[in-house]
């Protein structure tokens, strides 16, 4: 095969288009990585480029378009902040983890009134006792599950309440996702 292309052949132009289809090969996945290494947060392409590999938590399988709101519960759950619970994640097509420091029996049945709610509006949900309930346990919660859009408060003893609105230093505390307070705060 023969080309009238203008540059200097080497003599074997099937070696040439060989090159050239692997140079454009290569050219299109690089472009393809860079454009994907975009859409990756911060510490997704610290461990990407240091070649370590993201474990999620035994038994939790992480999808890259998995959002979450979290629900954070004290002793009681008020309809209101229910109602509001639902239409949100229905808006915005996400899962619902609801955190305690309690029992999770006790949480169960705070939410048993809005599982036929909860399966009608289609959103998954699934409840995560939090072993202390400080600071500590937030935040790790928070770290190993990068998909929580926001976070809501349920009602004044909501343990969540006790980090962000307390006086001195625990008022300063910030939180690395918002947090939604429904109710009256004193």
């Amino acid at each position: 095969m023969r080309f009238d292309n203008g540059f200097p052949s080497s003599g074997n132009d099937d070696d040439v288009m060989a090159r050239i289809t692997d140079e454009l090969r290569r050219a299109l996945q690089a472009l393809a990585f860079a454009e994907s290494g975009e859409m990756l947060s911060t510490r997704e392409k610290s461990l990407h480029l240091s070649g370590e590999r993201e474990r999620p938590p035994v038994g939790q399988r992480i999808s890259p378009n998995r959002r979450e709101i979290v629900l954070s519960l004290g002793a009681c759950l008020p309809e209101g902040v229910m109602r509001y619970v639902i239409g949100t994640c229905s808006r915005m097509e996400a899962e619902l983890a609801v955190l305690s420091r309690g029992a999770r029996a006790g949480v169960n049945a705070l939410l048993q009134p809005y599982r036929g709610a909860l399966r009608e509006a289609g959103i998954p949900w699934r409840v995560v006792a939090l072993a202390g309930g400080g600071r500590g346990a937030w935040d790790g919660y928070l770290r190993a599950n990068p998909q929580v859009l926001f976070m809501v408060s349920a009602g004044e003893d909501d343990p969540l309440r006790t980090l962000v609105g307390g006086s001195g230093r625990a008022r300063r505390t910030v939180l690395p996702v918002p947090l939604v307070m429904i109710g009256d705060l004193r």
